[in-house]
């Protein structure tokens, strides 16, 4: 589906945590204005509509980011 994030985590139905979706933007495309910059109208609609579903969604700007993301939700585990 046009403009549906690149990153899905479903949610587990034996812990009950929450999804979460990561629309993946080039670390060098950051905005300090608009967190959202450089997501197309439809992916800014995918990532609202998930966040009205209770799931975590957001863009993250590069690697590194959408990690610091995931270790926020879920807590930063031993690797």
């Amino acid at each position: 589906s046009p403009g549906a994030p690149d990153i899905l985590i479903f949610p587990s139905p034996l812990d009950g945590t929450k999804g979460v979706a990561i629309e993946l933007k080039r670390s060098d495309r950051r905005s300090a204005k608009d967190p959202e910059h450089g997501a197309s109208e439809a992916q800014r609609v995918w990532l609202m509509t998930l966040r009205v579903c209770g799931w975590h969604a957001r863009v993250c700007y590069g690697a590194a980011d959408a990690i610091t993301y995931i270790e926020s939700i879920y807590g930063a585990r031993k690797r």
